[in-house]
């Protein structure tokens, strides 16, 4: 059986470099286009919070374009793993609505969101570019970052296809 190369289903875009107080007061990742994806999955990391009260709240946004044109929040889903208890072990996939998820209190946490084109384009016509957008609920400085995954390429391609602009 051939090797799947992951890169070759897969595109991976840089949402938040790790930096500490990643989401002092809010922060938005690049918006990426869904034109040629069919699935975008951001993974949040987080460290150890400074105070252990870290926390915020995560939004997708829909817009028309890379420069955020039209944005709106869209419902989404997300998974949850407390990396300092159980360092594999994660929630049930569950189904939020676009007012956004309440991040859990505390550190070392590891969250998915994804969403898909189709959900995309039935919350919001017209508008296939997302981001993910954390804004701060409690000033508690926290070391993270977020990558953004894109995935099941309308289109197969050795070189993944950009999604930025």
């Amino acid at each position: 059986m051939a090797q799947q190369d992951f890169l070759a289903s897969h595109h991976i875009v840089n949402g938040v470099y790790p930096v500490a107080d990643a989401f002092a007061t809010s922060v938005t990742t690049d918006y990426v286009s869904l034109a040629n994806y069919r699935k975008a999955t951001w993974i949040i990391h987080t460290g150890v919070a400074t105070g252990g009260t870290a926390n915020g709240v995560i939004t997708v946004l829909a817009a028309s374009d890379a420069a955020a044109t039209g944005a709106g929040a869209v419902a989404f889903r997300y998974r949850r793993c407390a990396s300092s208890t159980t360092v594999d072990t994660w929630s049930a996939l569950t189904e939020v609505a676009s007012t956004g998820l309440v991040m859990t209190v505390g550190s070392n946490q590891m969250y998915e969101v994804e969403v898909t084109a189709a959900d995309v384009e039935g919350a919001d016509p017209g508008n296939p570019f997302v981001a993910l957008k954390v804004t701060e609920d409690t000033n508690d400085p926290v070391v993270a970052g977020i990558i953004c995954i894109l995935s099941d390429p309308r289109y197969g391609n050795q070189v993944p296809v950009s999604a930025i602009a």
